[in-house]
């Protein structure tokens, strides 16, 4: 913030008056207005949308600045963020950019927990980039430390779908790609909203049915797939074998879930692929815009698009639906109020004040 304050003209505050009609005659009902003060706020710069990355090697190494940020704030301050998204991570101004985590309204303070408060007053963070986990257990799982960074994989391969070139820039592939951060089942009577298996089962098999141009963005995306998998991997059902040692995968899964929890880890394998990407040179951007062709329709309080939500291949309008009666009604309603009862409210209104 540059500046602030209360505004004032020849030192005396700028109020609103409204407050001062409460108590008019021509007043109907209760006229709840408060006294208000303007108030001035002169803000900076400091950080873009991640969105608006330039290069792969941005995009990963602000994801891991931001996830360093995280831990930081985790090992000496005791601050779980609880609401890592791409919304929430930004890129400073500066070349090279670094990431920046913003928006910690969604934080607990861990050391000051108690064995009759969770770790959540709700469930929290961004659907989208939620973990599977998180998702799928609504009244039950505690958000926890490793959830975060599962979220920060979620940010990676969703922005990397929607930005990044690769082998699966149909729009009905891309809707379905994406339909795994915005699925949810509701049940009746159930107020929480709960996470197909769909993101669960693209971790397990090391990521999405999707092939990148640029190889470190696979082959970072399978790292962290497998890793994260072992929160969700039965090592004594899902052997490929039945004369595999049933041992062995168990202590395979056991050390990965040992990384998953190791303090550098994550941000360390962001660092160590980025520094495999290659830098644009010139005017050259890795930058794509894989989904311009999507609406983004949403409905209700959920970030779900509708079933019948499809795409022309053409150019990429939404292809038309016949209208139902119910549609017909209400648009015969709304015109009938802008044409009728609104005109006759307001000539009874400047008659009565005649």
């Amino acid at each position: 913030m540059r500046a602030g304050g209360d505004i004032e003209i020849e030192g005396q505050p700028v109020n609103t008056i409204g407050h001062e009609y409460a108590d008019s005659p021509w007043v109907v009902g209760v006229l709840r207005v408060r006294k208000l003060t303007a108030h001035f706020i002169i803000l900076s710069t400091i950080g873009r949308d991640l969105r608006t990355f330039r290069s792969a090697r941005d995009l990963v190494s602000c994801i891991a600045d931001a996830m360093e940020a995280h831990q930081l704030a985790y090992d000496v301050l005791h601050i779980l963020h609880r609401d890592i998204s791409a919304g929430n991570i930004l890129m400073s101004t500066q070349k090279p950019p670094r990431g920046i985590l913003i928006d910690w309204d969604h934080c607990i303070f861990m050391d000051k927990l108690t064995k009759d408060r969770e770790t959540r007053v709700k469930r929290t963070g961004t659907w989208q980039f939620m973990s599977a986990h998180l998702a799928a257990n609504p009244k039950t799982a505690p958000h926890s430390l490793v959830d975060d960074r599962e979220s920060a994989l979620h940010v990676l391969m969703y922005l990397a779908i929607k930005y990044l070139r690769h082998n699966k820039g149909d729009h009905y592939c891309m809707r379905d790609l994406l339909s795994m951060f915005d699925d949810f089942i509701e049940k009746p009577g159930n107020p929480h909203k709960q996470a197909t298996t769909q993101k669960s089962n693209v971790i397990k098999l090391k990521g999405p049915d999707i092939v990148f141009d640029l190889k470190p963005i696979n082959q970072l995306i399978k790292k962290l797939c497998t890793n994260f998998a072992a929160r969700y991997e039965n090592p004594e059902n899902d052997s490929d074998s039945e004369d595999e040692d049933a041992g062995q995968l168990k202590r395979t899964r056991s050390n990965r879930l040992l990384n998953l929890k190791k303090k550098d880890w994550l941000y360390s394998e962001f660092r160590k692929f980025a520094a495999k990407l290659p830098e644009p040179q010139g005017k050259e951007t890795d930058h794509v815009h894989n989904s311009k062709h999507i609406q983004d329709v949403r409905q209700g309080q959920g970030k779900r698009g509708r079933e019948d939500d499809l795409c022309d291949g053409t150019d990429g309008s939404k292809l038309a639906k016949p209208y139902d009666n119910r549609q017909i009604m209400s648009a015969t309603l709304i015109y009938r109020i802008y044409t009728l009862y609104i005109p006759v409210m307001l000539y009874t209104l400047c008659i009565a004040f005649q």
